[in-house]
C-alpha cells in the first residue's frame, strides 16, 4: 500500500480508498473554473483511457473535454450522498456512483441538470492511481424552463401534433458524457413542434 495524506498525516491507503479519492478528486476539478479543471483533470487520465466504449489516448479525451468545457463553463459534478461503491480486483477498481449535474453557458443563455449513473475504472498499479475507463448513462434530464423568449411546447399538444425529425448525435450537455463533436455512426430520432 502506497501512503496517503489527508491532513498532513500519512497513513496507508487501500485501493478502495484511493479511488474513491480520485473519483471525489475527479469531480470536483470538473466543477471548478475552466483554467483549474483543465490544468488538473488531464494529470487523472492514464495514458491510455477507454472513454464511453472507445481506446483513446490521454490527449485525445482531454480534447472533448476542453470542448464541452468551453461549450459548458459553469458545471457542477456531485456524487449523491451514500450512491458511491468501489470494488477492486487485483490492480483495477471500479468506481460506481449517481452524480448529480448542473450545467450552464452564460452566453449561449443556456442551463441543463439532470442525473446520471457514474463509472471510472481506476488502476492502481502504479505510483499513483489514474483513470483508466470511464463512461456514464443519463438517467436523468430534468431540464430548466424555457425563458420566455424561447418557444414551448403546449402541455395540452400530444404526440400526434409533433412531426419526426433527425438530430446530430449525443446533444446531450453532461459533461461526463461523450459530447456532440464526436462522430457517431448514426443520429437517434426525436419528437419536435410543429411550425
Amino acid at each position: 500500500m502506497r501512503p496517503c495524506t489527508t491532513s498532513g498525516t500519512a497513513k496507508p491507503a487501500t485501493p478502495e480508498e484511493e479511488s474513491r479519492a480520485l473519483a471525489l478528486a475527479y469531480l470536483g476539478s470538473w466543477s471548478s473554473d475552466n483554467d483549474t479543471a483543465l490544468r488538473s483533470i488531464r494529470s487523472l487520465y492514464g495514458p491510455r483511457v477507454t472513454y464511453f466504449g472507445r481506446s483513446l489516448d490521454r490527449d485525445a479525451v482531454f480534447d472533448v473535454k476542453k470542448r464541452f468545457a468551453e461549450r459548458w463553463p459553469s458545471r457542477s459534478y456531485r456524487h449523491r450522498p451514500g450512491s458511491m461503491t468501489v470494488r477492486c480486483e487485483a490492480d483495477l477498481c471500479r468506481v460506481r456512483s449517481i452524480v448529480d449535474w448542473e450545467t450552464a453557458s452564460p452566453g449561449r443563455k443556456a442551463r441543463s441538470r439532470g442525473a446520471l449513473r457514474f463509472e471510472l475504472g481506476v488502476d492502481v498499479s502504479g505510483a499513483r492511481p489514474v483513470v483508466k475507463s470511464e463512461k456514464s448513462v443519463e438517467i436523468a434530464n430534468l431540464e430548466a424552463k424555457p425563458s420566455r423568449t424561447e418557444p414551448s411546447i403546449p402541455a395540452e399538444r400530444g404526440r400526434a401534433q409533433r412531426q419526426l425529425a433527425k438530430r446530430p448525435p449525443l446533444q446531450l450537455p453532461g459533461a461526463l458524457l461523450p459530447d456532440d463533436t464526436i462522430e457517431e455512426d448514426g443520429s437517434d430520432d426525436i419528437l419536435v413542434p410543429e411550425n
